[in-house]
């Protein structure tokens, strides 16, 4: 099970820390880092969810593969 309370904190963390790091007129703009927190904290949200529902090895190599059609979209966006 996920925890509320940890879930809840982590997202807020994640997007207050930014205060700290992010510079509008050196790094990317506000608007494309305020999507990519919001993705990142869906994704963990997706993720956490995802996890509950394994019960099998096909379902572990279909969460697998879900990973990684995720890591080729992100990598072909960056072109990594």
């Amino acid at each position: 099970n996920v925890d509320a309370r940890v879930t809840s904190l982590s997202i807020i963390g994640m997007a207050m820390w930014t205060a700290w790091w992010f510079k509008p007129n050196q790094d990317q703009k506000l608007e494309f880092v305020a999507n990519e927190i919001a993705e990142n904290a869906l994704a963990s949200l997706r993720r956490a969810k995802s996890v509950q529902r394994i019960e099998s090895i096909s379902d572990l190599t279909a969460e697998i593969r879900e990973n990684l059609a995720l890591i080729d979209g992100i990598a072909s966006r960056n072109k990594v």
